[in-house]
């Protein structure tokens, strides 16, 4: 009896969401009602959640009462049995709160907001408005201190604050009791956006609306870039192979209170840590970012630390950390990664959806390619499968310092590699990994026991362990200037393999050109906060 009343259930969610978007889907404007009721959140399926509030009652998705939430198990109004063994602990938790026009929408403890259904809308910004991507005010807080006018040329900030680095404009000194890390809101008005006056925001040319600082952004080509507090456009990806760069258009305005003003004795200008993270956006960092793009890294005190060597692999599996019972063990973060269909590209939101290498659905996106930062000349950022021996758990975060040896030989590649680091965040838990080893997600790495890239319409993958990287050491030998030879012959098979797909090419490019084309690279490492840079792609 369980699947039909699911069915029927996602029906109702299908009919709720074709009649939306048959006319205007904009939230209604207002305040908010000060109506707030602390819930768990259970995600049953595309655009459907079940909301188990306080005293054991379950709502769905139209904040219908579903049923009850007794020892684990949610009945139904009916008397059916829905779920059981829920444990609410593993669950996300947030509070619902409403609009004097009735539109309830879903906070979570980062401040990310959803509407009722599930789909990202925005976020609570520090005054405790939500704020809608595009920078304007969903709903706002009735309680917010008033702010000055934009036509005064300054940056309102909210009292008791300290202008500090933080990219989401909220100071570690804030005395808001909010941390949501958003921004003070723009200049609604379209004359004031095309002229620059973005009021503490900026001015993104290719969409024509005002941005937050370090917000990514999507160009017309799937450019993804953000601001800094100058407003300067970093580009973190592009790929048509041009510079990003030219589509800023020119901006400005950024506020005068930016990260030049000196910080108060003893305060820290990092942002602060979010409670907890939710299943539907992770959108903040644990860690500031500096001007130029660059996160500043941050060790974790007692955190784990070692010395070991970089695998590299990519089999399109489904991430071990895609699976939500598998999120929270060791202390993770609780937060499934992304999976995605089995062309890579399509985001897969059933996380009880079984791997492709299991004859499922479920793949690696290749949206987790590494890559690197404009402004971060030795720093890269990448997705690893790392060994639980090691603390690992699902979304930490560890940096590997390369040390400029080999683990099986020591070449001019990995000479050149020292000095320089590589942020891994764990996507998957590798219990067959080694202690040290961090088996890096490189396209064309090799795809190991498991080939599910079979969806992704991808060339020759080269060696079954090892990859292209693996072909290039046999095909150029072992002497001579292999600096050169090895990185030469990577990139022609990276640019081959992935002629039709330039997200994974530039994932393989990473290997031939940050890498230095040096297989199984030394390195010690060290626990640290994970910059939003790989928290928003997780």
């Amino acid at each position: 009896m369980k699947f039909p009343f699911f069915k029927s259930l996602l029906m109702a969610g299908a009919l709720l969401l074709a009649w939306n978007c048959s006319d205007d889907t904009t939230l209604p404007m207002g305040a908010l009602s000060g109506m707030s009721e602390n819930v768990h959140v259970i995600d049953i399926g595309p655009n459907e959640n079940l909301y188990v509030a306080e005293d054991g009652t379950v709502y769905d998705s139209q904040w219908n009462v579903f049923g009850t939430y007794t020892e684990g198990n949610i009945v139904t109004n009916e008397g059916e049995t829905f779920l059981t063994g829920v444990d609410l602990n593993e669950r996300p938790q947030a509070k619902i709160i409403e609009t004097n026009g009735g539109t309830k929408m879903v906070e979570f403890d980062d401040g990310s907001v959803t509407d009722i259904q599930g789909n990202n809308i925005g976020t609570v910004d520090e005054g405790g408005n939500v704020v809608g991507d595009n920078g304007e005010i969903i709903a706002e807080n009735p309680d917010a201190p008033a702010v000055a006018s934009s036509a005064s040329g300054t940056n309102p900030t909210s009292a008791g604050t300290n202008p500090g680095t933080n990219p989401g404009g909220n100071s570690a000194a804030s005395t808001s009791s909010n941390s949501s890390g958003t921004h003070n809101t723009p200049t609604s008005s379209a004359a004031a956006q095309q002229s620059g006056q973005c009021d503490g925001q900026c001015y993104d040319a290719p969409s024509g609306k005002c941005v937050a600082y370090y917000d990514n952004q999507r160009g017309p080509h799937d450019e993804q870039y953000a601001y800094d507090k100058s407003c300067t456009m970093n580009c973190y990806y592009d790929p048509t192979g041009k510079n990003c760069k030219s589509m800023s258009g020119g901006t400005v305005n950024p506020p005068a209170s930016s990260a030049s003003q000196p910080q108060n004795p003893g305060q820290s200008s990092t942002s602060q840590q979010p409670k907890s993270s939710s299943s539907k956006n992770q959108t903040q960092s644990s860690a500031s970012q500096q001007s130029g793009g660059c996160p500043n890294i941050e060790y974790v005190n007692g955190g784990h630390t070692g010395s070991g060597w970089a695998t590299r692999y990519w089999d399109g599996c489904k991430p071990s950390c895609s699976w939500r019972e598998n999120a929270s063990k060791n202390g993770g973060i609780g937060t499934p990664a992304k999976q995605c269909n089995s062309n890579g590209k399509t985001q897969n939101t059933d996380y009880s959806a079984q791997s492709v290498c299991n004859g499922g659905p479920a793949a690696t996106c290749t949206s987790q390619i590494p890559f690197t930062i404009s402004g971060c000349d030795k720093i890269g950022f990448a997705f690893a499968a790392v060994p639980a021996a090691d603390g690992a758990a699902c979304g930490k975060c560890f940096e590997l310092s390369f040390t400029g040896e080999g683990n099986w030989e020591t070449k001019a590649n990995h000479q050149a590699l020292k000095g320089k680091k590589l942020i891994v965040m764990v996507s998957n838990v590798g219990w067959d990994v080694s202690g040290g080893q961090f088996d890096v997600m490189i396209p064309g790495g090799g795809v190991g026991i498991y080939n599910g890239t079979q969806g992704y319409g991808w060339g020759d993958l080269g060696a079954q362990s090892g990859g292209l990287l693996s072909d290039c050491e046999n095909s150029v030998g072992w002497d001579g200037d292999l600096l050169t030879k090895r990185k030469n012959c990577l990139i022609q098979k990276c640019n081959s393999t992935f002629a039709n797909d330039s997200e994974a090419k530039s994932g393989c490019l990473f290997l031939a050109n940050f890498m230095e084309a040096a297989g199984n690279p030394k390195h010690t490492y060290k626990e640290v906060k994970c910059p939003s840079v790989l928290s928003s792609k997780y």
